[in-house]
């Protein structure tokens, strides 16, 4: 097991279906292109919503509300597609996310917080 490690480390081809830990030239530049513009658009709306001094959405979304439900629908096949798969993997990041849910409830309450209205 360690020689196939020590192996895969100095740039040996992995053999069929097996998973290589690490990020290629393509899959970094992807990585750092996608924090960017996701960043970019909360960086933004939140400057945005600073800036005319309001707490709704001072613009309208291209493609809503069809391109929020695609990214849903899609979003929950991947969910499902990786609990079937590799449920060991899947779980601890589901309840990481599912805990946010009643934080962000009584966060909202303490603060006083209304919900947007379109």
């Amino acid at each position: 097991m360690a020689e196939r490690a020590n192996s895969l480390a100095a740039g040996a081809i992995p053999e069929q279906g097996e998973l290589v830990k690490g990020l290629g030239l393509f899959s970094a530049t992807m990585l750092v292109v996608g924090t960017m513009i996701g960043s970019g658009i909360f960086i933004v709306s939140a400057d945005i919503t600073n800036q005319v001094q309001s707490p709704g959405l001072p613009y309208r979304a291209f493609g809503y509300p069809v391109l929020p439900a695609l990214y849903l629908v899609m979003a929950l096949f991947l969910e499902v597609q990786l609990l079937r798969y590799k449920p060991q993997y899947t779980w601890p990041g589901l309840i990481i996310v599912l805990l946010g849910v009643p934080v962000y409830w009584v966060w909202k309450k303490s603060a006083g917080l209304k919900p947007l209205s379109g």
